[in-house]
């Protein structure tokens, strides 16, 4: 799994869900400065269970800190 943070700030955490949108995981406890990647493992069983596709380009943002 790749996480890009294309924002001006940095990035602690991140929430995933697949198609269904009531399976939501966590990934929290990273640090991720802006305009940097991060690259992970993500197991089959993981992503078959949220229903993330290959491929997959989700995006979003929680700006409530600011």
């Amino acid at each position: 799994m790749t996480i890009e943070n294309h924002s001006p700030m940095i990035m602690n955490g991140i929430a995933i869900s697949g198609e269904k949108r009531e399976d939501l995981e966590m990934i929290t406890g990273f640090c991720l400065p802006l305009q940097k990647t991060l690259e992970f493992p993500a197991r089959t069983e993981a992503a078959q269970r949220l229903g993330i596709k290959c491929g997959s380009h989700d995006q979003g943002a929680d700006v409530s800190g600011l």
